[in-house]
């Protein structure tokens, strides 16, 4: 586009949208007064009059500027250029087309400021912001892209006030420019600029487009993604200058987005390892240290020592978070089959329709979805041991197929007919009566014989309370590890407390009370008061009656009934605590927090427990 040339006659010169201003620019990413450029005592200055875009001098924003001949002042997409006239003329200003320079000032700020410690979808605002502005476009997208499946999938869009994001973007042409690995530009939208991608042009032009750029992402040889920007006005159609700049844009952004992409793909592994390793730590965890010489529990750990030297199957029973698959672990460990595979499933957390396929594989289409042939836990296990958890769970047409399975030792997938020999040792583990499901029709006979070798009834841990300030120990060390606490210990009565308590969860529910306790807890040690209320208000008066850092002075006869137990004295102590600072700083959570030198998330539980606050998510407030 040629520039135009605008005398400074008055003492002011408008530049924005209005038809009235002296240089109207008609775009979208310009304010209707978008700036000023004034005189005074023969000084030029530029003031930004706009609310959002803003106006920038040498590619730095400003509100007030003096400008001095050959300066460029940004505004939009435009520049505008202030010229010193031959000797005895007034200056003047060139409004052109792309601010070049600027709009590389921009984006070289843009990459200069990159992190990648942010969020991936804030540097894909700013990136796709930054072009707009420096192209004029009114929209821009950023594709990825499946060539083998022939997709496009939109990741990211931006658009400028006054924009429509719902218009329509031609998929075929992103393809196209997908697969030749070049740039698009498409000018007029006219269908005849290409047969091939005739009706996709045809179907833009309808929304008025006036212009396109479609520039690929790569790295090498490797496609990283497509970008897509387009618009409507009629004063702006781009030029190759634009496209060269969204090349060179493009060759910077698709190695940052792989970085980003990269960290992404870093976190999910990271998390995918710790997963393993507490797996690993659930499967390796020193059974025998956990377990104090006294307890009933050494009976269990006797059976399960038994059973290791044998390779018989074995059936586990016990409540609910007793342990059952650390202990078929700990027997696999102990086991002649240690150096093959250790397999869980869970049968009670697989849907019905899935389940066969997770027992037996299948092969490649065998029903929809089966993209690939997959062995089942069954072939899996095959030199090592399986593990079925809930197996009470298990439908009847499973315990036939698991029957005859267990039995031949052949499993055959779906979709295949070769029956597969495989060689495992069987450790099945319920919380279920399996022969009160048999007296109910719910359970197989011949598979309850089957899987009854070798029976091993854990004991429940209030039945051990010896044991738990071992597994207390033991879960503290673990799990500040691994969350980076620098709590190590606990404090005063805590172990007493915690070995008077029933825990109707098991081990399950102590290991989840010892790491909300490390997550709630400020100090150096865990206190009581960092345990869930449940625990805390059913422990027994006398849990704590002996926890006294220092002797208690004598209590009259008379007066003994009148002391009350530690948990409803300290919820009396916390009430009376909160009210005060409720008094003192009102209901201002960061103040409470800072006085009682508190987590925020501390405060609001413990003021929905007394009934002085709200006990909603403090993530919301």
């Amino acid at each position: 586009m040629a520039p135009r040339r605008v005398p400074l006659e008055g003492p002011e010169l408008i530049i924005g949208r209005d038809p009235d201003a002296g240089v109207c620019l008609e775009h979208a990413a310009v304010s209707r007064r978008h700036a000023r450029i004034v005189v005074v005592e023969g000084a030029v200055f530029v003031e930004d009059l706009s609310k959002r875009s803003g106006v920038r001098v040498r590619g730095a924003p400003v509100k007030r500027e003096r400008l001095n001949s050959g300066d460029e002042v940004a505004v939009g997409p435009y520049r505008i250029v202030l010229e010193q006239g031959e000797t005895g003329s007034a200056p003047g200003v060139e409004a052109g087309g792309i601010v070049s320079r600027a709009g590389l000032d921009v984006l070289a700020a843009l990459l200069e400021g990159f992190d990648i410690r942010l969020p991936s979808q804030s540097y894909l605002a700013n990136l796709l912001g930054a072009l707009l502005c420096s192209v004029g476009a009114e929209r821009g997208f950023l594709y990825s892209v499946d060539l083998r499946r022939a997709r496009a999938r939109r990741v990211f869009s931006r658009s400028v006030d006054g924009a429509n994001p719902a218009l329509a973007v031609s998929e075929s042409l992103i393809l196209q420019v997908a697969r030749d690995r070049s740039p698009l530009l498409l000018l007029e939208l006219d269908p005849a600029q290409g047969s091939t991608a005739a009706a996709s042009i045809a179907r833009l032009a309808r929304d008025d487009l006036q212009s396109v750029i479609i520039c690929p992402m790569v790295i090498g040889s490797r496609l990283v993604g497509v970008l897509y920007v387009d618009s409507r006005v009629k004063i702006k159609s781009f030029r190759p200058d634009d496209v060269k700049l969204l090349q060179s844009v493009s060759h910077v952004a698709a190695r940052l987005l792989d970085s980003f992409q990269a960290r992404e793909e870093l976190e999910s592994e990271n998390a995918r390892l710790w997963h393993m390793v507490e797996e690993t730590e659930s499967q390796g965890v020193p059974v025998e240290r956990l377990i104090a010489p006294e307890s009933p529990a050494r009976q269990d750990l006797e059976l399960c020592q038994r059973a290791a030297t044998r390779d018989v199957t074995v059936l586990i029973a016990g409540e609910t978070g007793t342990g059952k698959e650390v202990m078929a672990g700990w027997i696999h460990r102990h086991s002649g089959r240690s150096m093959g595979p250790f397999v869980p499933l869970n049968c009670a957390a697989v849907p019905e329709s899935l389940l066969e396929s997770e027992l037996f594989g299948h092969s490649k289409g065998a029903f929809t979805g089966a993209t690939e042939d997959r062995a089942g836990v069954l072939e899996m296990a095959h030199g090592g041991t399986l593990f079925l958890d809930e197996v009470g769970e298990l439908s009847p047409a499973s315990q036939a197929k698991l029957l005859r399975a267990i039995q031949e030792r052949v499993v055959v997938r779906i979709g295949e007919t070769r029956p597969r020999p495989v060689d495992f040792r069987l450790v099945a583990a319920t919380h279920r009566n399996l022969q009160t499901l048999i007296a109910e029709g719910g359970f197989r006979e011949d598979l309850y014989y089957r899987l009854n070798v070798f029976q091993i009834a854990l004991c429940p841990l209030r039945n051990r309370p010896q044991d738990v300030p071992l597994l207390v120990s033991y879960f503290l060390a673990t799990l500040a590890r691994r969350m980076g606490s620098p709590v190590h210990r606990c404090g005063p009565g805590v172990m007493e407390a915690l070995s008077a308590y029933s825990w109707p969860g098991n081990i399950r529910q102590l290991r989840n009370a010892v790491e909300r306790a490390l997550v709630v807890e400020v100090g150096d040690e865990l206190s009581l008061g960092s345990f869930p209320h449940e625990v805390l208000s059913r422990l027994p008066p006398e849990a704590t009656a002996a926890d006294a850092a220092e002797p208690a002075p004598a209590v009259p006869v008379a007066q003994e009934e009148a002391v009350p137990a530690y948990a409803e004295a300290l919820r009396e102590f916390e009430r009376g605590y909160f009210s005060g600072l409720v008094k003192l700083v009102g209901h201002n959570v960061s103040a409470m927090a800072r006085h009682a030198r508190l987590t925020r998330f501390t405060i609001y539980r413990k003021l929905g427990q007394i009934g002085l606050g709200s006990s909603s998510d403090p993530e919301q407030s």
